[in-house]
């Protein structure tokens, strides 16, 4: 089990899932310091964090060592996996590693709020969230039912929409997966790394180059400005952006929003927006998931996915289904 960034063991999301059918299964943590390097998410939060992508990192390669431990032991032991926000990421590619390697002992796996959920990723005869995961690496066979994705309408981490402002959204994911407060030349180098990749999705570079970029540098201030903040910092630029609020708006140094929210809305109306006006939609879907302080992240044990059944829930039907055909076989 992979929880998610800032998450306690035995409390986390992909433990309670695990708690629900504990007859069936062991409840197994590799290494994960579950951390954004030094970001404040949860029990997270400390300058020497380590960042999300190491913290990835260290828990695959532990997960890999545990299983192969045990399989020394039993070649025939089942492997259920689970994964939660930033540790969805861990368990795909725990679960790549696994089908490509001894696909025999896979029996299940699901992962909430996931950041690599492909698009029409969802669960057996259930409606997938718009769009795809946040991250610009996704992984899954949408077609292989063994699989469940547990994706909120909302939640921006596993459903940003198509194209370029998914795209542009994913850039950002990447960066802040690389981010490391404790070394700020890594840090100032990833973000090297993919602003060409930014520029090119909003047209700035590449064959879509688009001359009006003159909201640009206020359209990454609005962006860097809301990761590199507090959460409550963040809920209170964010949602005063989102309502209107002047003061707001100046923080960013653009006194008038209405040429941004223009263009934008200009992008919508032709269809799939392109190019800056991809960026600015892409402001607005991460203005409206901050303004909502992160609630559909955050709320997968209370929200039911059909009447009377909750995404955990699901999960928890989902795993016990699995596990009891793997136990017979």
């Amino acid at each position: 089990m992979f929880r998610g960034t800032g998450g306690v063991e035995g409390e986390d999301y992909v433990s309670l899932v695990c708690q629900a059918v504990s007859e069936l299964v062991e409840e197994v943590h590799p290494e994960f310091p579950a951390t954004m390097g030094g970001l404040p998410v949860g029990t997270a939060g400390s300058p020497s964090d380590p960042s999300m992508q190491r913290a990835v990192s260290t828990a695959f390669e532990d997960a890999k060592r545990i299983f192969l431990a045990r399989h020394a032991l039993n070649p025939n032991i089942g492997v259920v996996i689970g994964g939660y926000s930033a540790g969805a990421v861990a368990a795909a590619l725990f679960r790549q590693w696994l089908l490509e390697s001894y696909a025999e002992n896979y029996c299940c796996s699901f992962s909430i709020g996931d950041p690599t959920r492909p698009s029409k990723g969802a669960f057996f005869a259930g409606a997938p969230a718009p769009g795809h995961g946040i991250s610009t690496w996704r992984y899954g066979d949408v077609a292989d039912w063994r699989h469940c994705w547990l994706s909120q309408k909302g939640d921006m981490y596993t459903s940003v929409p198509e194209g370029d402002t998914g795209l542009i959204l994913g850039d950002f994911y990447d960066i802040i997966s690389r981010l490391q407060l404790s070394d700020p030349l890594g840090t100032f180098g990833a973000i090297l790394e993919k602003l060409p990749n930014i520029l090119t999705h909003l047209g700035i570079l590449g064959e879509g180059r688009n001359e009006t970029s003159a909201p640009l540098n206020n359209l990454l201030d609005l962006i860097t400005k809301a990761l590199f903040q507090s959460p409550k910092q963040q809920q209170d630029l964010l949602g005063g952006l989102l309502s209107g609020n002047p003061d707001a708006w100046a923080s960013i140094g653009l006194g008038n929003p209405k040429p941004l929210i223009f263009h934008s809305l200009t992008g919508l109306l032709d269809g799939e927006p392109d190019y800056l006006a991809a960026g600015i939609n892409a402001a607005i879907v991460a203005t409206k998931f901050a303004a909502a302080g992160t609630t559909p992240h955050t709320s997968y044990e209370s929200t039911e996915v059909w009447p009377g059944q909750t995404y955990l829930g699901l999960a928890a039907q989902h795993v016990r289904d699995w596990a009891s055909r793997f136990n017979q076989a």
